[in-house]
């Protein structure tokens, strides 16, 4: 006997999706990474609000130029605005890492997924752990430096700090490229080519902006001339709207995935 095997590829997709139980894990965790992002973002705005109304005087109605006890309605709001700020950082970093764990764990090892999100979830780690080594091998030079604050012009890190540093650096760095990589992904294994093209795109205008951003740093080392403060807005405006441009884009893969597994069909329905 002969059997014609029917070969359907969006019949394979559909399938392989049905086995994949962790995408809505994944859109889930996506969630906690853009509240992560804006409790930062809003707790950083509050606790600095705070802290400039109360140290210019604005939060007891005083007028610029006059000299005034400050009342305690505003050391209260400078001490609040000091809290938030030194504890928002951990509890947007907690809430981030949860949520990226969320991803790593529910996303597919297709397209490389989910090791992107395991070099980004380890970048977290690793990133603050080298900066911290750095300081700790500096411990020695700034206990001299506390002694001797003059000497803060001829101060520099000993070569194991500045290693330590660099590459704590660059850690950093690859965090938010991985993440970004995890996003292409995720859109790759969904079959959505838009998202994966405007990925693409904002790729392209962070490597230029990243570029420009080099150059100018370059032309302007710290020492030398300055930066002209036209360059300095302009460049502060580009990061601020790839920030914006990398919110958004985090929320439209987390739309597509809820898309995408909402018109998975079961054996059932075929």
């Amino acid at each position: 006997m002969h059997y014609d095997v029917i070969q359907d590829p969006e019949l394979d997709f559909n399938d392989r999706l049905r086995m994949e139980f962790g995408w809505k894990e994944v859109a889930e965790g996506l969630t906690k990474v853009i509240m992560g992002y804006g409790t930062l973002i809003l707790g950083a705005g509050l606790g600095l609000g705070m802290v400039t109304l109360s140290v210019t005087g604005l939060a007891d109605g005083h007028q610029a130029g006059k000299v005034a006890k400050p009342s305690n309605f505003s050391l209260w709001m400078f001490y609040l605005g000091l809290g938030i700020l030194s504890v928002i950082g951990l509890i947007s970093y907690a809430i981030i890492i949860g949520g990226q764990f969320r991803c790593m764990m529910g996303a597919a090892e297709r397209n490389g997924a989910r090791w992107f999100m395991f070099t980004c979830c380890a970048c977290l780690f690793f990133g603050p752990a080298f900066e911290l080594a750095s300081g700790i091998s500096s411990f020695q030079m700034l206990q001299e430096l506390r002694k001797n604050p003059g000497a803060i012009r001829d101060f520099q890190l000993n070569p194991l700090s500045q290693w330590l540093h660099l590459i704590g650096f660059l850690i950093s760095m690859a965090y938010p490229l991985c993440f970004v990589l995890f996003l292409r992904a995720t859109a790759v294994c969904l079959r959505a080519e838009a998202h994966v093209a405007m990925v693409n795109v904002f790729l392209v205008l962070i490597a230029a902006l990243m570029a420009a951003t080099c150059y100018m740093l370059y032309q302007h080392p710290p020492g030398g001339k300055p930066m002209p403060a036209e360059i300095m807005l302009m460049l502060g405006a580009g990061w601020g709207v790839a920030l914006l441009l990398y919110m958004i884009l985090i929320f439209v893969v987390k739309g597509c995935i809820h898309s995408v597994m909402a018109n998975v069909r079961s054996p059932l329905d075929m």
